[in-house]
């Protein structure tokens, strides 16, 4: 039959109108128009319903298929085995509705990076809802995993043993090596990317990995608390030590001995934080650098400065100008030093109490002293003192 005089025909075009208001009219279609490519093909784009009452032949063709698919992805259901497998066609399909893959369950279909691609980013598509089939899928479940590594739960027990797919939802989650197998959960590479991301994975990580230099220096750097995960012959290495206490100094505590003496690790470590003297070695904390930088943080740091130091004025004074209270520390032989004492209270009422007798029993002293106190003179009365706690 002649194409074009068949779609320009009274019948052909009365048809074509019935098809456009119903499908079904297809199906009672003359069988001299139903073997007519044009008019099958123009009757699906007025109609893509239409398809199911095609012919087999035109099930089985390309432009026919997109023709429909392009209207609703629905019209899958109807193409052929073949058709349904073509990745133009089934990429049609999906990128209407992800839904468009189910259709396939019958049959083995290779899923593409471009198809699994789009399906993941459909904004109602969860692997969650998707049949046993698709949560199988290598492909498709890695580029879930890229988008929401929460989707690696609904992957299928054989993937979720898979380091591939264990290795795309880490890079998003490095919780995520918690649900790995046990062999997966030691594996180094998957724990280095893990512990890049967040040193606490450190702490989950198997002994023989934690014993590893670049896992446990990595962890380290990014979490100064996993020092303490560190193994003991790791912990002496300077350049891991290092990089924990450059994050804080309290990390010097899971230092061993013989880097608490070393100079400039100490001297990081207390610059960090003045609460770190309390590690150092005792002849670092008879240092006068290392002590000075600790109390002009915290006066209180004093407590931990070494017997070794002596009366060193500048650092006591640098300790009860930063508060008073320090004065409780101050070596025996400074303790009556009138300026010092006199900054100590001026500092911090409080102080009072570490004051000597014999400058309490000066009147002069106390004098001056009082002098200081411009809007409460009274506070130098101790035994008057507030039950409150005042803060210096």
């Amino acid at each position: 039959v002649n194409q074009a005089s068949v779609l320009h025909t009274d019948r052909a075009k009365r048809l074509l109108e019935a098809v456009r208001q119903e499908a079904l009219a297809l199906k009672v279609a003359p069988p001299e128009l139903l073997a007519d490519r044009g008019l099958i093909l123009e009757a699906v784009r007025r109609n893509w319903e239409a398809l199911q009452w095609a012919p087999e032949e035109f099930r089985s063709d390309k432009e026919v298929l997109l023709s429909a698919v392009a209207q609703s992805w629905c019209a899958l259901r109807w193409a052929s085995p073949e058709m349904r497998a073509d990745p133009e066609v089934l990429l049609a399909a999906v990128r209407q509705d992800w839904r468009a893959l189910e259709l396939l369950a019958t049959q083995d279909v290779a899923i593409s990076e471009e198809l699994a691609q789009v399906v993941a980013e459909h904004g109602d598509w969860s692997l969650q809802a998707a049949s046993p089939k698709l949560q199988a899928n290598k492909v498709l479940v890695c580029a879930a995993v890229r988008r929401d590594w929460r989707a690696f739960e609904s992957a299928s027990a054989s993937l979720k043993a898979d380091r591939d797919v264990v290795l795309e939802a880490v890079k998003q989650n490095w919780r995520v090596l918690k649900q790995a197998p046990q062999e997966l959960q030691a594996d180094r590479g998957l724990v280095l990317l893990a512990v890049e991301q967040n040193g606490l994975a450190f702490a989950s990580a198997p002994e023989s990995v934690k014993e590893d230099r670049e896992v446990a220096l990595a962890a380290v750097r990014n979490h100064w608390e996993m020092l303490g995960w560190v193994p003991e012959d790791l912990r002496s290495d300077h350049e891991i030590v290092m990089a924990a206490v450059q994050q804080n100094g309290l990390a010097l505590k899971w230092a061993p001995a013989p880097l608490r003496d070393k100079y400039e690790l100490v001297h990081v470590a207390v610059a960090q934080n003045w609460q770190a003297l309390q590690w150092v070695s005792d002849r670092l904390r008879s240092n006068h650098t290392i002590v000075l930088s600790a109390v002009m943080q915290n006066g209180l740091a004093l407590e931990w400065a070494g017997g070794d130091l002596g009366a060193d004025r500048e650092v006591e004074m640098a300790a009860v100008r930063q508060t008073g209270l320090a004065l409780e520390w101050v070596s025996p032989a400074l303790r009556a030093d009138r300026e010092i004492v006199l900054v100590s209270v001026r500092q911090c009422w409080e102080a009072l109490e570490w004051v000597p007798e014999e400058l309490r029993a000066d009147a002069e002293f106390m004098e001056q002293m009082a002098a200081s106190f411009e809007e409460s003179p009274s506070a130098l009365d101790i035994e008057s003192s507030t039950d409150e706690p005042l803060l210096c």
